[in-house]
């Protein structure tokens, strides 16, 4: 075939044309640093470009938001220092406190400072970043801490993505920080009544060896024997019965303990602390501490269950020598802790005051001698108002006593031993003044008269005449026989105590913990507080409702379905609410399944149902499997779905197990406004529940405690005790009280949770007081632990603290570190999408060259074979 000039002119203008493209390709390829300008050029390229993209944003995000939450964790750390540095500012000047050298106003003025650290520490607890708070967990726009050292936060961590599926927490929760706790703590709890040596205090009355030695102040220790703590009422160490020691409280494993030791005057004081530990199980550590107060320590970590009360009884009555010792009755010796105020000659030892006002359950109250003051009775009770503050002699008797009665029954044996009987008339103007005065009047002779007044909370008698020796013949007893006008000693009583009033609002001072470690809330039932079966327990309420008026409720936890009684008359039934459910899958017309998540307790075989307006008995009840079965089969199919209502009774019962705290502050709400159900329906009960919430609010706060506010009067008439009725009843196999919600109990030092400010403002309270060590002879503040505990208290919040920072500080390094990794992967993501799409320009350069040189030589060589010209061309 003849290649004609044409076709060579024509192939020769194609390849001019590709040489210039391909030197335009080069051309761009160098000026924009690229080897493709479009996705068509190279999928393959683009396809890596585009995954190296994606990369190269993800870690530049990644890096933004971890630099963000490092800013945070950052700040969150530095304030952590700031609480380092006051925290240990705060134990300087508390040490300080601590040296016994201050006077009232130095003390004054060192708790002022304190305060003020304080107040630096709450401010810094509002520590901001951005307008979002540090520590309020996701709650990032609400200061953590109010001015009342409220936590309003949430402990929620707030995390930021850092990488597909990894995510980094950044803040510290501020409940971890306010309310946590540090599972390397023990619990540690201690009684606070001092004990001396009483035979080294008083040798003159309790030591024939040394009747004219002198009076030294030396507290117990496991050293002394039981007869130098309780003392005794002669100097003869070998004629006294056995002590009885009356002991209740928690173990470590949450079950209640409940236990009455008998000890020998001359048994030493650590046989009585190894008898505790033993009734504890081993797993606690019973000690007496420098200050003469029993002191226990959970021998586990992270544990915050363990409770103690413990009081004692002695019987000086005289003994008859030729008697059998064991034949002889012990009247300290009973069954119920209530029965030993009954005899004169039993002395109560106490070991824990809190001036909480105890119950009245006595009609008659006796007088016991003070064994280190023979010319000193008192009456065997606790007289103080209700909220815990002291009787003054202008109050009425009603008001203290009991606003039914019209008269005291006055029994008496004067400073001569003549025995006078007195009714003494009360209406409602007649004063305490008057009262007292009239027992003076039954104790006094013409020639010698006798003082009767008001100590922190005991009615004293005093016969000046015998001060410098001699043992009083006083004896004193009062009675209200038809009314229960009379309380015994606080130290006798756990839980049957009226919970502490401030104006309108009343709190109890119990931590409801579940045996799972949980606070209790509104949904807990009570038996998950329990170590024992609530069936036929009677919790009462002793209240005085929002008008003033006495009220008795009682709950009685029948197993049949749970009852309350009002004033030992009007009886309610207590009703769930949920008093409808559904059918459930694959049920038929005679055996109906029921949804895992109803409550199956309540139900009982011969109980009537209503479905799709049928009433079946029920026949069976397999708890098992979930499945009512029906005395007769329904006459319609039943679906899914289909409701199932009561209908006899008309409601759900309440099973003992089944009760929660919710029901109870039902209860509680309803009595204190005497608002209770107009009949026996569901819908009633309801009525009745809903019409207390505009007058009282009862919830229960961050540790399970109850407060109770009224809220129509600002200094409220409310008062409440709840206990049960049974917690004095030391019979066999008696495990009462299964539940505590208000108790006079051991004092805690320490324990692995903490309340931040609760422990700071306590120490405060404690340096003001003057109060080195926890004191129940003081009415004022008598449970804080005092300053050498606080101390304890403070130690824990700086180690917490530390830990805390140390969390706050890995949280920064392991955001510095995602930081630092984002750099060095976003550098290499850089160089490996370089190496895939830029330019090599040194190579480009040398390709271009080569295209141009190529090109050139193209045009030479063409020019050379043929000069072209339009004849050649058209030929």
């Amino acid at each position: 075939m003849r290649i004609t000039s044409n076709s060579f002119y024509q192939q020769f203008s194609d390849r001019q044309k590709i040489g210039l493209k391909d030197i335009n390709e080069v051309n761009n390829q160098i000026s924009t640093g690229t080897t493709i300008r479009h996705g068509y050029e190279d999928p393959t390229i683009l396809s890596n470009t585009l995954k190296l993209d994606h990369t190269e944003a993800d870690l530049v995000q990644s890096k933004k938001v971890s630099e963000q939450a490092r800013s945070f964790a950052d700040n969150s750390d530095s304030v952590l220092g700031g609480f380092m540095e006051n925290l240990i500012l705060f134990k300087t000047k508390m040490v300080n406190a601590s040296n016994g050298n201050h006077s009232i106003t130095s003390l004054n003025a060192i708790g002022v400072e304190l305060e003020v650290i304080v107040d630096s520490l709450k401010e810094l607890s509002k520590s901001s970043i951005n307008g979002h708070y540090l520590f309020s967990g996701s709650n990032v726009l609400t200061p953590p801490i109010d001015d009342d050292f409220v936590y309003h936060g949430n402990n929620d961590k707030l995390k930021v993505l850092v990488g597909n599926q990894n995510s980094v927490t950044y803040n510290v929760p501020g409940k971890d920080l306010f309310l946590g706790s540090d599972a390397d703590y023990h619990k540690k709890i201690s009684t606070n009544i001092s004990h001396y040596n009483k035979v080294l205090k008083f040798p003159k009355l309790f030591s024939a060896d040394f009747s004219d030695g002198i009076s030294k102040d030396e507290y117990i220790t496991h050293h002394n024997t039981i007869r130098e703590m309780v003392g005794d009422n002669d100097n003869d160490k070998f004629n006294d019965k056995k002590h009885i020691f009356y002991v209740r409280g928690i173990n470590t494993n949450g079950d209640r303990i409940k236990a009455k030791l008998s000890l020998d005057s001359n048994d030493k004081i650590s046989t009585l602390t190894r008898k505790i530990e033993e009734i504890y199980d081993g797993y606690v550590d019973v000690s007496i501490n420098k200050f003469g107060q029993f002191e226990l320590k959970d021998r586990n970590t992270g544990n915050s269950s363990i409770d103690f009360h413990i009081v004692s009884a002695s019987d000086f009555s005289p003994i008859d020598p030729t008697a059998d010792p064991d034949t002889v009755a012990n009247k300290a010796d009973k069954d119920n802790l209530d029965d030993v105020l009954a005899d004169k000659d039993v002395y109560i030892t106490e070991y824990i005051k809190s001036f909480f006002n105890p119950v009245k359950e006595q009609s008659t109250i006796v007088a016991q001698a003070n064994t280190t003051k023979p010319n000193e009775i008192s009456l065997k009770g606790s007289f103080l108002n209700t909220d815990g503050s002291r009787i003054k002699l202008k109050d009425t008797v009603k008001k203290v006593i009991n606003s039914n009665i019209d008269s005291i029954e006055i029994s008496a044996r004067n400073v001569d031993g003549e025995l006078k009987e007195i009714s003494f008339k009360v209406d409602d103007k007649t004063t305490i003044r008057s009262l007292l005065s009239k027992i003076e009047d039954a104790l006094s002779t013409k020639d010698r008269r006798v003082i009767a007044s008001f100590g922190d909370e005991n009615l004293v008698i005093l016969d000046p005449a015998l001060e410098k020796g001699g043992k009083t013949k006083m004896q004193l007893s009062l009675s209200t026989p038809n009314h229960k006008s009379f309380n015994s000693y606080e130290a006798m009583n756990l839980d049957k105590i009226y919970l502490h009033k401030d104006k309108n609002t009343l709190t109890s001072n119990v931590d409801q913990v579940t045996k799972k470690g949980k606070y209790a809330s509104r949904d807990t039932k009570l038996s998950e507080m329990s170590s024992s079966s609530l069936d036929d327990k009677i919790i009462a309420l002793d209240l005085n409702d929002i008008d003033g008026k006495k009220r008795n409720l009682k709950i009685h936890f029948n197993p049949l379905g749970l009852k309350l009684k009002v004033d030992g008359d009007k009886e309610y039934n207590i009703i769930n609410s949920n008093d409808k459910f559904l059918v459930g899958h694959k049920s038929t017309s005679d055996k109906i399944n029921v949804a895992d998540s109803y409550e199956l307790a309540g139900l009982r075989v011969g109980d009537k149902l209503s479905i799709n307006g049928e009433v079946k008995s029920i026949k069976e009840i397999d708890i098992q499997y979930r499945h009512i079965i029906l005395d007769t089969p329904l006459k319609k199919q039943v679906i899914s779905g289909d409701i199932i209502s009561y209908d006899t009774p008309s409601f759900k019962r309440v099973e003992p197990n089944n009760f929660t705290f919710g029901q109870l502050m039902d209860i509680i709400a309803m009595g204190l406004t005497s608002s209770y159900p107009a009949g026996g329906t569901s819908l009633d009960y309801q009525k009745a529940i809903e019409s207390t919430k505009q007058r009282i609010d009862i919830h229960l706060d961050n540790k399970g405690k109850f407060v109770i506010q009224d809220l129509e009067e600002s200094l409220s008439k409310i008062d409440l005790a709840i206990y049960d009725t049974q917690s004095n009843n030391f019979s066999k196999d008696n495990d009462s009280p299964v539940v505590t919600f208000n108790a006079n109990n051991a004092v805690v030092i320490d324990q692995s949770h903490i309340n931040f400010f609760e422990i700071l403002n306590k120490s405060i309270d404690n340096v003001k007081d003057g109060r080195v060590v926890s004191d129940g002879n003081n009415s004022k503040n008598s449970r804080n632990m005092g300053i050498l505990y606080s101390l304890e208290g403070v130690d824990h919040l700086i180690d917490h603290v530390s830990k805390v920072r140390a969390f706050a500080g890995a949280n920064s390094l392991t955001l510095g570190n995602v930081i630092a990794k984002a750099n060095i992967e976003l550098a290499n993501t850089k160089k490996l999408k370089s190496e895939i799409i830029d330019t090599d320009l040194a190579s480009a350069i040398l390709d271009l060259k080569q295209r141009q040189v190529s090109y050139q030589v193209m045009l030479s060589t063409a020019n050379r074979l043929e000069s072209l010209s339009l004849l050649k061309y058209l030929k």
